[in-house]
């Protein structure tokens, strides 16, 4: 099969690249829906889409009935998007959104691979990038959340008892609350999403557990508005933020990475209370009932108590 013989090895997709049959694929692949894996260097995935083929690999997913075709071509298209917010760009103009989302929607519909590849396609579609024009990540992100991701996402994954769907829904969102003020309150305003995200905070998963705390990180970092932030901190405070932080930090199976995030992120809303002398135990002292006593004062990023 094609798609074995050049997955991971550079050298071989060099070859194949250099016989010019990209428009022969494209032909198979819209008459016989024959499976096309990205899988290559970023110059491989150039010669891709140079070669027109992310609107034929849409357009296949959009018409056949084959689902372990159409999760090949997500697959395909996650990896392009994956390579750079270039990429990302041209395939989120040619209407990728919304035949990734219906899957999202009907995923009762699918197998799980199918419904797997999507969620974390759907994260790919709004990662950042690094570009000289960050207007470029910005505009993609927003056009995933006007398309309803965050909802779907809300409401079918974030809770789900699948520990793969849980991490790539939680790491789509918080690629989403790295974005711009109107980003953020999207993300603090959609119906139980910010509770979603804290409870994830008590995950069995250190992995969930970290994309949570980037998420809250990026909610209320100094980036966002302080006004923005302190309109939702009762919000926060009400999902039982504060409990969550508390346990997270005294979680003994909790990598120092994370334990990081949350001591920024105690620190942060709760100024004045880590103590920041040594502790041998790694335990915070502070009663939560009395810190939670003192959440109605609350002032987001250096709050005074």
């Amino acid at each position: 099969m094609f798609s074995k013989y050049v997955e991971n090895v550079d050298e071989r997709v060099d070859n194949v690249l250099a016989l010019e049959i990209i428009p022969l694929l494209i032909e198979f692949l819209e008459c016989y829906h024959d499976n096309l894996l990205q899988a290559g260097s970023t110059q491989h995935t150039q010669a891709l889409v140079a070669g027109d083929v992310t609107q034929h690999l849409i357009k296949v997913l959009t018409t056949s009935t084959n689902i372990e075709v159409q999760t090949q071509i997500i697959w395909a298209l996650g990896n392009i998007a994956g390579d750079g917010a270039v990429f990302r760009d041209i395939i989120l103009s040619a209407g990728v959104i919304e035949p990734l989302l219906y899957i999202l929607t009907h995923y009762d519909k699918y197998d799980y691979m199918a419904v797997r590849i999507t969620v974390w396609a759907t994260a790919n579609m709004c990662r950042g990038c690094r570009c000289s024009d960050p207007s470029w990540s910005l505009k993609q992100t927003q056009s995933v959340i006007d398309a309803g991701a965050l909802t779907i996402l809300t409401s079918s994954f974030l809770t789900t008892k699948n520990l793969t769907l849980r991490r790539d829904a939680c790491l789509a969102v918080s690629n989403v609350a790295a974005g711009t003020y109107k980003q953020v309150n999207a993300v603090l305003t959609e119906p139980n999403l910010i509770e979603s995200i804290v409870a994830l905070l008590w995950d069995s998963d250190m992995k969930v557990v970290k994309e949570a705390c980037w998420v809250l990180s990026n909610s209320t970092s100094p980036n966002s508005s302080q006004i923005l932030a302190n309109e939702y901190a009762d919000k926060l405070a009400s999902a039982g933020i504060v409990e969550a932080l508390i346990m997270t930090w005294n979680n003994s199976s909790v990598n120092e990475i994370v334990k990081e995030k949350v001591r920024a992120l105690l620190e942060r809303w709760f100024c004045g209370y880590l103590p920041r002398n040594n502790q041998s135990s790694g335990e915070i002292e502070e009663d939560i009932a009395s810190i939670e006593e003192r959440v109605s004062r609350l002032t987001i990023m250096g709050g005074v108590f």
